[in-house]
Protein backbone atom coordinates (compact mmCIF):
# COMPACT_ATOMS: atom_id res chain seq x y z
CA UNK A 1 0.00 0.00 0.00
CA UNK A 2 2.91 2.29 1.11
CA UNK A 3 4.60 1.66 -2.38
CA UNK A 4 1.80 2.51 -4.23
CA UNK A 5 0.77 5.61 -2.72
CA UNK A 6 4.66 6.88 -3.35
CA UNK A 7 4.56 6.06 -6.73
CA UNK A 8 0.90 8.22 -7.14
CA UNK A 9 2.77 11.27 -5.07
CA UNK A 10 6.34 10.80 -7.16
CA UNK A 11 6.69 14.70 -8.67
CA UNK A 12 6.70 14.53 -12.37
CA UNK A 13 9.80 15.77 -13.86
CA UNK A 14 10.38 18.99 -14.97
CA UNK A 15 7.63 20.77 -12.99
CA UNK A 16 8.81 23.80 -10.69
CA UNK A 17 7.87 24.29 -7.24
CA UNK A 18 4.34 26.18 -8.51
CA UNK A 19 3.39 23.61 -10.70
CA UNK A 20 3.81 20.80 -8.67
CA UNK A 21 2.02 22.73 -5.90
CA UNK A 22 -0.80 22.76 -8.57
CA UNK A 23 -0.26 19.15 -9.53
CA UNK A 24 -0.46 18.34 -5.48
CA UNK A 25 -3.03 20.69 -4.77
CA UNK A 26 -5.67 18.79 -7.68
CA UNK A 27 -4.67 15.05 -6.35
CA UNK A 28 -5.40 16.26 -2.95
CA UNK A 29 -8.58 17.65 -4.20
CA UNK A 30 -9.55 14.32 -6.40
CA UNK A 31 -8.66 11.62 -3.42
CA UNK A 32 -11.13 13.54 -1.11
CA UNK A 33 -14.07 13.62 -3.78
CA UNK A 34 -13.30 9.72 -4.01
CA UNK A 35 -12.99 9.13 -0.60
CA UNK A 36 -16.67 10.93 -0.16
CA UNK A 37 -17.86 8.24 -2.83
CA UNK A 38 -16.53 5.39 -0.91
CA UNK A 39 -17.88 6.76 2.66
CA UNK A 40 -21.00 5.14 3.05
CA UNK A 41 -19.96 1.54 1.79
CA UNK A 42 -16.56 1.94 3.63
CA UNK A 43 -18.39 2.46 7.26
CA UNK A 44 -20.89 -0.04 6.64
CA UNK A 45 -18.26 -2.40 6.07
CA UNK A 46 -16.07 -1.31 9.00
CA UNK A 47 -19.17 -1.22 11.56
CA UNK A 48 -19.98 -4.39 10.01
CA UNK A 49 -16.16 -6.24 11.17
CA UNK A 50 -16.11 -5.07 14.42
CA UNK A 51 -15.80 -1.50 13.90
CA UNK A 52 -12.47 -2.05 13.08
CA UNK A 53 -10.61 -3.06 10.04
CA UNK A 54 -6.70 -2.81 9.10
CA UNK A 55 -4.18 -3.07 6.16
CA UNK A 56 -1.00 -2.68 5.32
CA UNK A 57 -0.83 1.36 5.61
CA UNK A 58 -2.86 1.43 9.01
CA UNK A 59 -6.59 0.37 10.11
CA UNK A 60 -9.56 2.28 9.67
CA UNK A 61 -12.03 2.88 13.04
CA UNK A 62 -15.68 3.67 13.40
CA UNK A 63 -16.70 6.26 15.35
CA UNK A 64 -20.27 6.76 16.51
CA UNK A 65 -21.16 9.74 18.48
CA UNK A 66 -25.05 10.48 19.66
CA UNK A 67 -25.63 14.15 20.87
CA UNK A 68 -28.55 15.67 23.02
CA UNK A 69 -29.69 18.89 22.65
CA UNK A 70 -33.01 20.15 24.65
CA UNK A 71 -36.03 21.18 22.61
CA UNK A 72 -37.48 24.24 23.37
CA UNK A 73 -40.51 22.75 25.09
CA UNK A 74 -38.06 21.23 27.70
CA UNK A 75 -38.12 24.51 29.34
CA UNK A 76 -41.83 25.10 30.00
CA UNK A 77 -41.82 21.05 31.06
CA UNK A 78 -38.99 21.63 33.68
CA UNK A 79 -40.60 25.45 34.26
CA UNK A 80 -43.65 23.20 35.24
CA UNK A 81 -42.10 20.92 37.27
CA UNK A 82 -40.86 24.14 39.45
CA UNK A 83 -37.03 22.37 38.74
CA UNK A 84 -35.99 25.17 35.96
CA UNK A 85 -33.92 27.57 37.30
CA UNK A 86 -31.85 24.25 38.94
CA UNK A 87 -30.89 23.48 35.16
CA UNK A 88 -30.63 26.61 33.44
CA UNK A 89 -27.60 28.68 33.08
CA UNK A 90 -27.71 30.18 29.30
CA UNK A 91 -29.64 27.40 28.21
CA UNK A 92 -30.38 24.06 29.49
CA UNK A 93 -27.66 22.07 31.17
CA UNK A 94 -28.69 18.54 30.64
CA UNK A 95 -26.08 16.93 32.93
CA UNK A 96 -28.35 18.91 35.84
CA UNK A 97 -31.05 17.46 34.30
CA UNK A 98 -29.69 14.32 34.11
CA UNK A 99 -28.83 14.27 37.95
CA UNK A 100 -32.27 15.13 38.43
CA UNK A 101 -33.34 12.00 36.71
CA UNK A 102 -30.90 10.25 38.81
CA UNK A 103 -32.19 11.87 42.32
CA UNK A 104 -35.86 10.46 41.19
CA UNK A 105 -37.02 14.06 40.82
CA UNK A 106 -37.79 13.80 36.94
CA UNK A 107 -38.88 10.90 35.04
CA UNK A 108 -36.42 9.36 32.19
CA UNK A 109 -39.79 8.84 29.74
CA UNK A 110 -40.79 12.08 30.20
CA UNK A 111 -37.83 14.09 29.51
CA UNK A 112 -36.53 12.21 26.62
CA UNK A 113 -39.73 13.44 24.91
CA UNK A 114 -37.98 16.53 25.16
CA UNK A 115 -34.44 15.76 24.10
CA UNK A 116 -33.55 16.08 20.73
CA UNK A 117 -30.67 13.23 19.23
CA UNK A 118 -28.55 13.63 16.86
CA UNK A 119 -26.32 10.58 15.50
CA UNK A 120 -23.81 10.60 13.35
CA UNK A 121 -20.58 8.46 12.03
CA UNK A 122 -17.53 8.60 10.97
CA UNK A 123 -14.36 6.93 9.81
CA UNK A 124 -10.89 7.40 11.91
CA UNK A 125 -7.84 6.28 10.18
CA UNK A 126 -4.57 5.58 12.31
CA UNK A 127 -1.32 5.02 10.35
CA UNK A 128 1.10 2.70 11.07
Amino acid sequence: MTELVETALARPEGMSDWEAWVYYKQIERRAKEKQKELSDSTKEYVHGQGDAVSCGGGSLHYVSTTRKKAKDSLKLFLHDKNLLEMCQRDDIDLSKVNQLIEAGALNENEVNEHIELNESSHLRFKPN
